[in-house]
């Protein structure tokens, strides 16, 4: 499964794959060619997401490439860079979105049967996600109500 986490938590988008998985790169182009109206411009991944195909599609785009490099040299000398650096340090956060979800939402094994169910299982488990997410959100011109001790 993907999960693409926008930068305030939402999942902006998601695949379920059926079978056997494809290479994370594959599924890297096929989410960003689907959320592709939203105008992408920063894609971060781990290492499985890197390739010299993925870095040449996303240049091409104009889109920021902060996935970590497969080649340890490179990662070392990209984590010189402070934008690259925080931009992996907020992956660990989706990190643990993927865990919140997967743990708190969806569940282990899914009960659907089938991949059709479990994609819709998914779909539901994403807009539950999303909206727990919202409503836990501070309005715009309202201070968050401080939590009691």
């Amino acid at each position: 499964m993907l999960l693409a986490e926008a930068e305030s938590g939402l999942i902006a988008d998601w695949e379920l794959v059926c079978g056997n998985p494809e290479h994370d790169t594959a599924l890297l182009r096929r989410s960003l060619e689907r959320t592709a109206a939203r105008s992408v411009k920063t894609v971060v991944g781990d290492r499985n997401f890197d390739s010299q195909t993925s870095r040449e599609w996303l240049r091409e785009r104009k889109i920021e490439n902060a996935i970590a490099p497969r080649d340890a040299s490179l990662l070392r000398a990209r984590l010189r860079d402070a934008r690259f650096a925080a931009l992996q340090q907020r992956r660990a956060q989706t990190e643990a979105r993927i865990a919140i979800f997967k743990n708190g939402f969806l569940g282990a094994p899914l009960l659907a049967r089938g991949h059709e169910a479990q994609a819709r299982q998914v779909a539901w488990c994403v807009l539950a996600h999303n909206l727990w997410l919202l409503a836990g959100l501070p309005r715009k011109g309202q201070e968050q109500v401080p939590k009691a001790s």
